[in-house]
Formats: structure tokens, sequence, C-alpha cells
């Protein structure tokens, strides 16, 4: 609604100009097809409601979706004997077609998903009509657990998310909000700890790029971006706030001074370049805090204390990584 400018973040290649013309002009491709699949279904049998599924489209510009995920299980279970005995009336075919639509969230083989779905409506479609609660259970007691690798993680967060899905079918358990709160705690709990391993993984990965020399003496290929976000070995390892730097994603204290030895030594390199910019920034990009604290850029770098006299209060400079020669740089003062 509003004209304005492109832009691209570090390191990326710029724009295409011939993209930026078509989203400026709101010009795309004409959309040529849709995928249309039937909603007007035949539950009287099992047979009508495959015909209706395999219906074809009414319009030559619409693309027939015939090999959907709940169609493909329903083929597969459909041929059960047990569900051709019960799946023969509109209720209970109905239910099976509801039972079909449950996500592979999993990504399982298909004969796998469709077995899982498969004790799924026999359960459902048997008396008491409810998914037994001891059987629940047992299915969850093998997704709560919190060990193993990030794929292992991963599988059973794709469980705990079907779990959570299926308790939110009221209908389908005798005491649907208990398993609904049950599920949530372990679908939480699955992606704490899934989220503890990536950012695991990814600080091991940095710590072995940054940190392949042991003495930190051969660094380099660091940046630092407008924003002050201080880049090493194609890892952002945290923010120089003014001159101060602050590390970022440090699982210990020992991780936080690894990422300040390698972070300093790309700051030594931009020490001349960050004292410039202090040396002419604009006055509005300093301020005073109400207890005499100097920012620049919304972050203290000095403050303030009592001078001689009112008009000639002193400056002490806040504690700053810049190179220990260029901490005493005159145009600091």
């Amino acid at each position: 609604m509003t004209d304005g400018t492109f832009g691209v973040t570090n390191n990326a290649p710029p724009l295409d100009a011939r993209l930026v013309a078509a989203v400026t002009d709101h010009n795309f491709p004409s959309v040529k097809s849709i995928f249309w699949r039937n909603n007007a279904l035949d539950f009287s049998s099992v047979g009508r409601l495959l015909q209706t599924l395999q219906q074809k489209p009414p319009n030559l510009c619409m693309t027939p979706t015939f090999d959907a995920e709940d169609h493909k299980v329903l083929l597969a279970i459909s041929q059960q004997n047990d569900v051709v005995k019960r799946a023969q009336n509109p209720l209970q075919i109905r239910l099976l077609w509801d039972v079909c639509q449950i996500p592979d969230f999993r990504k399982m083989l298909p004969e796998n998903h469709a077995e899982f779905l498969l004790q799924i409506y026999l359960h459902l479609s048997a008396p008491p009509h409810y998914l037994p609660e001891d059987w629940i259970a047992k299915q969850l007691a093998q997704v709560n657990r919190y060990d193993g690798d990030i794929d292992t993680l991963s599988a059973r967060m794709a469980d705990a998310r079907c779990w959570s899905y299926i308790a939110n079918r009221a209908s389908w358990l005798k005491d649907p909000q208990h398993w609904q709160e049950r599920t949530r705690r372990v679908e939480e709990r699955l992606s704490n700890a899934l989220h503890q391993k990536l950012l695991q993984r990814f600080v091991d990965r940095r710590s072995s790029a940054i940190l392949r020399n042991k003495k930190m003496g051969e660094i380099g290929n660091g940046t630092i971006t407008e924003d002050g976000y201080v880049w090493v070995e194609g890892h952002q390892v945290g923010q120089l706030q003014a001159f101060r730097f602050q590390p970022e994603n440090a699982n210990n204290l020992r991780e936080a001074q690894r990422l300040h030895t390698a972070a300093t030594k790309i700051v030594a390199q931009y020490a001349e370049n960050i004292i410039q910019q202090f040396e002419f920034c604009q006055d509005a990009q300093i301020a005073f805090t109400s207890n005499g604290v100097l920012t620049w850029h919304g972050f203290a770098v000095a403050k303030l204390q009592k001078g001689p006299d009112i008009l000639s209060p002193i400056v002490i400079m806040l504690t700053n990584d810049l190179p220990e020669d260029r901490q005493s740089d005159s145009r600091l003062k």
C-alpha cells in the first residue's frame, strides 16, 4: 500500500530486477489449473464412497487429486475382512472416513500408517465406541521419552502430534480433556528437548569451526554487520553493542568466553571503523539516561561523574572490547 525500497540481508545476492518489478506492479503468473476433489460424498456404502472420491472434476482447468493420503488409506483398509463386516451403514462408513483422514505426521510407510488407522477404527467401531484408555496410555508411554538424538526426538514429536490430533476428536475418547492435556504436555516437553538438541548441535558446529585452532591465533573470515552482529567462520556469534560484545547462544561460561575470544579478534580488525562511526555520529544517536549514563545507539558506553564544576563533568568510559591500545584513543574521550 505504501511505496518503499527492497533490500537483502548480509551476504545475500541482490534481488533480480524483474522480480522487484513484478512485486511492485502486482504482476504474477496467472493460475492455469487448480486441484479439485469432490466434497459431495456418498456414505451409503464403501463402494459408493470410493466412487464419489474418484469422480472427475466438472471443469477442464481442474486437476483431480486421486492420490490423496486419506484416499489411499481408505483403499487399503476397506478391503480388510473386519472392516467389511463393520462398515455396513452410513454411520460406520463416515467413521471409517474420519479415521482415514488422520494425518500421517510421522511420514511412515503407507502400509504402517494404514495398519495404525485400522487399529483405531476397529476400536471405535465396536462397543463402547471409545479408544481404550490403557491402549492409549501404552502408546503414549513409548512417546513420552526425552532421550536420544535429534532424529529420534523428531520421530517422537511426530507421534505426539498424531496423538494430539486424536485427543481433539472428543467423541473418540471417554475423557477427552484428560488426554488433550496429557498429549499437550508430552508434545511441549518433546519440543523443548528437541530445541535443546538442535541448539547443542548448532553450538557444537559453531565451536568446532571457530575453535579449530586451539590457540585462536588464526581466526579470520569474520565480519560485523551494520547492526553490530558479529560473524566468525560463517557463524553468528553475538552482537557488538556499541563497544561491548554480547555472545549469543552460549550454553555456559566457558562457551561464552570462547566466543568472546573469537569475536574480539574480529572486533580488533574493525576497531578503527567503529571509532570513526562514534566520532562522527549524529547527535540524535547519543543520549543520556536519568542516572548519568551516556548511550550510543541505545547501548551504554560511558557514565558521568562529578567534575570540578557543573559544566565540566568527568566522563568515565565503561568496559569495552576494543583492543587495549584503542581503549585509550583520544577520540573516545
